[in-house]
């Protein structure tokens, strides 16, 4: 795994410098440190060495172990970015204050519409991830999706465009694929969300060649992130027009028999 990048080094360097004073306080060497804490000692070696930011559960484990009455929680919630892309870290803040967030995939269910079983089965696909690495994963993007409950302000508007062939993808288990078409059908029917599906009938359209994600902030300024697909597409790809090739959610479920159901 690569190290961390200097301003991540920088970012995480306060909850490094914190573990490592109050383990040499005690006396403790990282192999003490992980007993008391009980966790592995390659994730408190590679926590100092800068290999990986701090994880959500090393952080409780270490306030338990040192008594610190959650500084160390405190201090990772800061850190909570970290694990996502370097290009999509400016975009995080943003979407949790959005007004209205817009999103097209068309490969897998949208982060933010995903269940933690179908989030796992993605994540886990990262080359060299490690066990905890996807956990820490896992759980920045379950946080993301606290915006869909936000009751002050009231949680945004939230439209979805979703590929059909992405809800045919078995990425996960039988059950897991269930319980997230279920997941999206619940989410369908709450006021704030429209989840809308580009059938295979479509054919090819612009969409294809990225996944994209735009929203509105509250002063009403828009910010766009996006991955490309191909070389030299843009980074801001013209969706398909959702009044000309979308379906509604149950439509798309009981129109594609080949999604697994599980027991």
């Amino acid at each position: 795994m690569a190290a961390l990048s200097e301003r991540d080094r920088e970012s995480v360097s306060l909850f490094v410098d914190e573990m490592k004073a109050d383990r040499a306080q005690r006396k403790w060497s990282q192999a003490e440190l992980a007993r008391q804490a009980h966790c592995s000692e390659s994730s408190i070696a590679m926590v100092e060495s800068y290999q990986r930011p701090p994880t959500a559960s090393l952080a409780k484990a270490l306030d338990k172990a040192f008594g610190t009455s959650g500084t160390y929680a405190r201090m990772e919630r800061r850190l909570r970015n970290l694990p996502f892309p370097a290009s999509f870290r400016s975009f995080a803040p943003h979407e949790a204050e959005a007004a209205t967030l817009s999103t097209h995939e068309h490969s897998l269910v949208p982060g933010l519409l995903q269940t933690p079983e179908y989030a796992r089965a993605v994540l886990q696909t990262k080359p060299n991830a490690s066990d905890d690495e996807v956990e820490s994963l896992v759980t920045a993007r379950l946080a993301r999706q606290s915006v869909l409950g936000r009751d002050d302000p009231p949680a945004p508007l939230m439209y979805a465009l979703i590929d059909e062939g992405a809800l045919n993808r078995p990425v996960a288990p039988p059950a897991v694929m269930h319980d997230q078409l279920a997941h999206l059908v619940d989410l369908s029917r709450k006021p704030h969300v429209t989840i809308q599906v580009v059938p295979y009938d479509a054919g090819g359209h612009s969409g294809c060649w990225a996944r994209s994600s735009s929203l509105t902030a509250p002063a009403r300024r828009v910010s766009c992130s996006s991955r490309t697909l191909q070389a030299g597409a843009s980074p801001r790809t013209r969706l398909p027009s959702r009044r000309s090739c979308c379906a509604s959610m149950p439509f798309v479920v009981r129109r594609c028999p080949r999604v697994p159901h599980g027991p």
